[in-house]
Order: structure tokens, then sequence, then C-alpha cells
């Protein structure tokens, strides 16, 4: 709280800078920027959250393609592989399991649609408009699982005049990749367009994995006839193959376990840390569908939006290495939203939004794992193969939710907001493990069925110290479902809670060429959910698993400190800092990998990070132009592992990239070029456990270098 005392003492000196109102923007002013975080458009500027927004064009720009890409660049989020797809961390919180495991801290959403499989993040980022990270729990507005924070995606919509766009990128590593738009209107009310992307990569691991086979595509029918009604059809398909993410070792693990791998030892401290045991003969399949209709009516006072969409997918993954041995997976997804909601004229005294929101979801699933020894999943080789599954697993989600916005003065505003939430999981389940064919143990079939119910709220002040310079105070909550766990009863865990105070700033001083961001918080984290391996119940048969704990909380305390400064119409700079301070309360789990843990760190959560980027544009006599950017990441020590086991360590390190471009008069055609991880340093980025104290984890990329080359339509 002392930090938060000593940012509202700036907050005066804030309000003196020199900003000069209503001054016409120059050629080095920053244009203002659209986002739609509050379910309402609104400059950034009059935005009181922390949000973090990346144009596409920014992102297209760099030669970033994948959501995972992108996201590794801002701030105060952290990066995690993970068999079904990256995932990511906000302020040190967030999860990458399966929503057969439990639920993620992070809301991601594809044109206002919450998605609830990670895998949607290596769909490619194509003809994209923006993207929006809001840090902070979202629990009024977005509901369950927006603790950590949310992330929009937004694409292009289709417009009412023809264009056109192509972009291909050649990398090492045999990257080849493919992006394309078409925008076609039919008449005067309807307008479509259609893109695609294919991003093909070998795998970066010894092994070949860590590769990447997607491809994508998405049509938009947009009708818009006379009169208040709009219609936005949209539908997109992804189609995923390879070997997908792969795992290095952090520990040696016994002889024999699984056969050949005991030399290996930590590959980070090896001469090359993307070397893998694992023999590389994973085989991934993954197909999915979204469809969704947005229907907007405006009533004049208030403008009505119905937001229907259906979800279908498989995840199969054959021979996939996690935590030292083979594993068969597999999982389907079916889910169903909707949502509606009112929101007032924009240009209404009091800004307001209200609206329901129902969820259903579908999610069985299925893993083999590869015994101590196991060799293959053969039933008549004799090796033990562990089994455990969802026969079913559903859940239904139901919300009712209004904020508003009151104009307390001509600079002053308040805030208000709640929802109420409803939420039920159902499963059966099955844990067992055969060998020749014969199961040896089983838990049997065992169901089960939970109802939690949760009422999530902000408050807030907005206060405009100047036509451009905004101080905020924000008070706000949280909350993710609770659920179970593959085993007999006690099975189940209890929901996560999370209350913010936030007191922030946001300016643009110096006639529109600075542009500045700060804010501190102070986190309250009440029953934080914790997976670990441990034997699932009965503990008799003698069968590992994945089970999970809620620890008693957790304590976070930090800041952000974000500039950008053009130093002339050609030179921009950009700087910022994100201290973190997290402490777990109580935590001990028990069993034979359990222990004590109270007071640890959280994991994914370096005590300081840091972004630097320079970018310099050269304009020449023809009209083309030129540009450099140098952009890096600092990172001080942090762990991968909640348990801070034996090799989960990450030091600090610093991660660089260079972009070069070459842009023709008009931007008809475009060439850069770009260098990643320049030092080729190895980042840790999740770790797994696995019985007789096993350790893997996922690593990030190495160096890679690569070429984009693009051609667009004048406009």
């Amino acid at each position: 709280m002392r930090s938060a005392a000593a940012l509202i003492g700036l907050l005066p000196a804030l309000a003196l800078a020199p900003v000069v109102a209503g001054a016409a923007p120059s050629e080095d002013t920053m244009e203002p920027i659209t986002v739609t975080a509050e379910k309402q458009p609104a400059t950034l500027d009059k935005t009181p959250l922390s949000i973090e927004v990346i144009s596409g064009d920014g992102a297209a720009q760099r030669g970033l393609d994948q959501l995972d890409e992108l996201m590794a660049g801002v701030g105060g989020v952290k990066i995690l592989q993970g068999a079904a797809g990256p995932s990511f961390y906000i302020r040190g919180i967030g999860t990458g399991v399966p929503p057969s495991v439990g639920d993620p801290e992070i809301n991601l959403n594809i044109d206002g649609v919450y998605q609830s499989q990670p895998e949607y993040a290596r769909a490619g980022l194509y003809d994209i408009r923006r993207v929006e990270v809001l840090r902070g729990p979202q629990g009024t507005l977005y509901g369950r699982n927006a603790l950590a924070g949310v992330v929009n995606v937004v694409t292009n919509d289709p417009v009412f005049h023809p264009d056109a766009a192509a972009a291909l990128g050649v990398g090492d590593y045999g990257r080849l990749a493919a992006q394309g738009m078409v925008n076609v209107p039919v008449g005067d009310t309807l307008a479509v367009r259609a893109a695609f992307s294919s991003q093909k990569r070998d795998g970066y691991l010894s092994n070949g994995a860590d590769d990447e086979r997607v491809d994508s595509q998405r049509i938009k029918l947009l009708l818009r006839p006379d009169g208040p009604v709009a219609l936005l059809l949209a539908v997109d398909h992804t189609r995923e193959g390879g070997q997908g993410e792969g795992e290095i070792q952090v520990v040696a693990p016994p002889a024999g376990f699984p056969t050949g791998t005991a030399g290996l030892g930590n590959a980070l401290a090896s001469a090359n840390p993307w070397t893998s045991p694992d023999p590389g003969d994973a085989a991934r399949h993954v197909d999915f569908w979204n469809t969704r209709l947005t229907l907007d009516w405006d009533l004049g006072f208030g403008l009505l939006t119905v937001l229907p969409a259906y979800r279908y997918g498989s995840n199969t993954c054959l021979n996939c290495w996690r935590s030292e041995t083979d594993q068969n997976n597999a999982f389907s997804e079916h889910q169903a939203t909707v949502e509606v909601r009112l929101a007032s004229a924009p240009q209404a005294a009091v800004s307001w939004i209200a609206g329901a929101y129902t969820l259903k979801a579908s999610d069985p699933s299925r893993t083999e794992q590869l015994g101590p020894g196991a060799s293959s999943f053969d039933a008549r080789s004799g090796n033990l193969v562990n089994e455990q599954g969802q026969l079913a697993f559903d859940s239904r989600s139901h919300a009712l939710f209004g904020q508003a916005t009151y104009p307390w003065s001509v600079r002053l505003r308040m805030t208000g907001g709640l929802r109420y939430s409803v939420d039920r999981k159902d499963e059966a389940a099955y844990v067992g493990a055969e060998q020749n064919g014969t199961t040896v143990s089983t838990t049997g079939i065992f169901t089960g069925a939970r109802t939690w119910q949760a009422l999530t709220y902000t408050a807030g002040l907005a206060y405009d110290l100047g036509e451009a310079t905004l101080a905020y105070a924000r008070l706000a909550t949280g909350y993710k479902a609770g659920g179970f766990f593959e085993g007999a009863a006690p099975n189940d865990y209890a929901p996560e809670h999370l209350q913010t105070i936030e007191v922030g700033a946001r300016a643009r001083l110096l006639d529109g060429r600075l542009d500045l961001d700060a804010n501190v918080f102070v986190y309250d984290y009440r029953d934080y959910q914790i997976n670990y391996l441990g034997y699932i119940h009965p503990i008799a048969a003698g069968i590992f698993g994945v089970l999970t704990a809620n620890a008693s909380g957790a304590r976070t305390q930090g800041a952000e400190l974000a500039l950008r400064y053009r130093l002339r119409r050609d030179d921009e700079v950009e700087l910022a800092a994100y201290p973190l301070h997290t402490r777990f309360k109580t935590l001990v789990i028990d069993g034979p990998f359990g222990g004590t843990f109270t007071g640890l760190p959280l994991p994914f959560a370096p005590r300081v990070s840091a972004n630097l980027a320079y970018e310099h544009r050269q304009r020449l006599a023809s009209g083309a132009a030129l540009s450099l950017r140098l952009a890096t990441h600092l990172e001080t020590t942090s762990w991968v592992s909640y348990s801070e086991a034996p090799g989960t360590r990450q030091p600090g390190h610093a991660v660089s990239d260079i972009l070069i471009g070459y842009r023709t008069p008009g931007r008809a055609w475009s060439i850069s070029a770009y260098v990643r991880n320049l030092a080729n340093t190895p980042v840790l980025a999740n770790a797994q456990g696995g019985p007789a104290g096993l350790e893997a984890a996922d690593i990030g990329p190495p160096r890679t270098i690569g070429l984009e080359l693009g051609a667009q339509l004048p406009r």
C-alpha cells in the first residue's frame, strides 16, 4: 500500500505536466487508439484499466503470426508451452491445464467469444485488427476464468470496398508461412471477407518436436441493410499436425525410466539445451471449428447485441512425451455460448451496459501413459500402461451482469458493476492400469457433481487531470470455478477468488509525443488451485495422476511503468518495468511428492521484468520507407514449478530481437528480415513432475532468422 500512496503523490505532478489543450496533432504525434476492453468503444486514453494494445499492422510489420510470439513482448506476461497449446501467465497468475483438469485463469476471447481450450492460440494471427491484453481481474464484464486478465483478439470485419492482402514468410528450421485475405462487397448491403493462414516449420528440439503444422481459414459475411439492424456471421476452421510440443530433461531420471535416457542429465546445462531424450515419434492431430453470429440492433437509446456461438474440436496426440515417458492423449470439445447485452448510446450522459451469459460445454478425455520401464502400448508386450479419463465431463455456466459509469463532475467519473454467476460441473471418470491386456489396478468408475455461485464486482474512480491525462483507482474481484480431479472421492476442490486494489495514471504529454502509463496493485488471492502429482484415490491402487489442492491463498504486490516517446517524427523509444513480489500463504501438500511450500514465491513470477525498444524509420525521396526495430526483454530469476523442484529454476536473462523492414510508396509492397533471440538464450517455459522425482520441462524457441514479404491493394 505504500507503493499506492507514492503513486497518488505523483498525480498532482502529472497534472502540471506540459499538456497543450487543443493543440493540433503534428507528424510527431502518436494517434489515439480505440479499444473495446469494457465491451463499448472507447479511446485507450480514457480507459481506466491496465491494458496493452497491439495493432494488427504492428504485429504484421514485426513478423508476428502466432499469438504466443506476440504475447511474449507484452509486459508482465509469461508464455508457457504445453501439450494442448500455449497458455499465458499475467502478473504471475495463470494455468496451462486442459478443461478436464481445471479452468484457466485468463479469459481468451476471439471476436467476443470465450475460448476454453488453449490450442486456439496456435491458430495463427491472420487478418487481425488488434489484440487487447487486460491485466488484473475482470470478473464483472467477462465472468469466471478472468482472474489474471483477459486477452481479446479482434479480427477484421468485412468492409464495403474491395480489398486484398497477402504475405509470405520463410526462415530457418524449414519455416514456410503464407497468409492472405480478400474482401468483396456484394452490393450496398452485403460484404464478404475470406482469410487464410498456413504455418509450417520443423521442430526446435533435437528429436523434431516443437514443430508447426497449422492451417486456418476464416470467412465473414456482414449484412447491413438500411435500418437499425446489422448481422455478422463468422466461421473459422483450424487443423494442426506434426509432433507438437516436446520437453527436455532438467534432472537425470533413474536408470530404466525410460530405458536409455538416464545419462542425459540436465539438458539446460548442456552445450545444446534443445536436446530431448524423446525418440520423436509423436503424431498430433487437432481439428476444430468455430461459428458465431453477431446481431447489433440500434434502439436509439442503446445498442442491443446478441452473440450466439458454437465450437467443436478434437485433439489427439499419439506417443507424446511428457514427464519422461510416452502418452496417448485424446479429448474432444463441444461448447455453446450465448451472450445478450444492452449498452447505452455513445453520447449518453451515463454510460451503462447490462446483459446475460450462458455456456454449455462437454469435454470428454482419455490418457494412456507408459509405466516404468515400458517401451510400447502393445498389450502383448508385457508393458504396464496407466489409463485415465473422463467418460463424461460437462460444464454449465450462467450469469447476469451490469456496469455503469456516472459523471460526478466534468472531470470525475464513478464506475460500479456486479456479476452473479452459477457454475455446475458433472463428471464420470476412471483411472486404472493394464498389463498384457489385463487390468491390474483400477479405481472403477466414479462420478461427481458440484455447483458453485459467486458474486463479483468492480468499483472505480477516474479523474481527468488534463485533456489527455487520466488518473484512476479501481477495486475489482475475479472468480474461477472449482472442479474435480481424476480419482475417487474426495476428489473436488474449491473455487478461486481474487481481489485487487489498483491505482494508476495514463497521460499523453509533450504535444502528444509521450505516452505514459503507470500503476501499482495489490492482489489478495484466496484458495489458489495447485496441480500436483500424487497417488490417485484409492491410494491402495498405486496409480499416479494429477491432483488438485487449494492453498489458503497468495499475496501479490507489483507496479507497472511504461512509456513510449517519439523523439522526432521517425524515432521512437519504448521503456517499461514491471516489479513483482509474490508469496504463497499456507500451502501444504500431502503424499510422497508433497511438502510444505508456505512462503515460497509463485511460479512464473520474476521479481523484475522489463522491455526496451528503439525504432527508427528512414523516409526516402521516392516515398518508400526503411525501418529498424531493436527490442530486448529482461527478467530476473524465477521458478517454473511451484515446489522449486531441482532443475526448475530459470536464471535471470535477456532476449533480444532485431527487425529491418522496407515499404514501397503507398505500402503496396513490403519486405522485412528478423532475428529473434539473438543470443540464443535458453528459457524454461514450464516444468512437468513425474514419478520417482522425475522432472522435465518445456523450453522456449532458440535463435531464429526469417524473411517476410507482404503485398496489399492500395488504399
